[in-house]
């Protein structure tokens, strides 16, 4: 899921960035053909889906801001996973406020990824 991927962004950026320097980009031009073959048979992003997932996408990163510093606090691994539970709870719950599944809103992150008009037209709504 895409909002796992947020949370575990923030908690594992300096592990991403070290693993980059050691070759992990060959992995990344695989998964990016694996997305762009998957983004060829996703549907069509809509006007109304645009909206829907910058507003999702606002509330998603707000979550992030929260919970990011509490759980890189955690005094163990157990603690940290209830938490990232929590913010994953509230990520959820913004992504069907707006009216998207979490499916949807991760094909859609993922779309804009690879196509520079559907990401152009997020930030113009943005």
């Amino acid at each position: 899921m895409m909002i796992y991927r947020k949370m575990n962004q923030l908690l594992a950026a300096t592990a991403l960035a070290g693993a980059a320097m050691f070759g992990a980009g060959s992995m990344a031009s695989a998964q990016e053909a694996a997305a762009q073959q998957e983004m060829q048979q996703a549907d069509p992003v809509s006007d109304k889906e645009v909206k829907q997932f910058v507003k999702a996408e606002k509330e998603i990163n707000s979550i992030v801001e929260e919970w990011a510093p509490k759980v890189q606090a955690a005094e163990n691994q157990q603690e940290a996973e209830q938490l990232q539970g929590e913010a994953q709870t509230q990520m959820v719950a913004a992504i069907e406020k707006e009216g998207l599944s979490v499916d949807r809103y991760n094909e859609i992150y993922q779309q804009a990824q690879l196509d520079p008009q559907l990401a152009s037209r997020i930030r113009e709504n943005a």
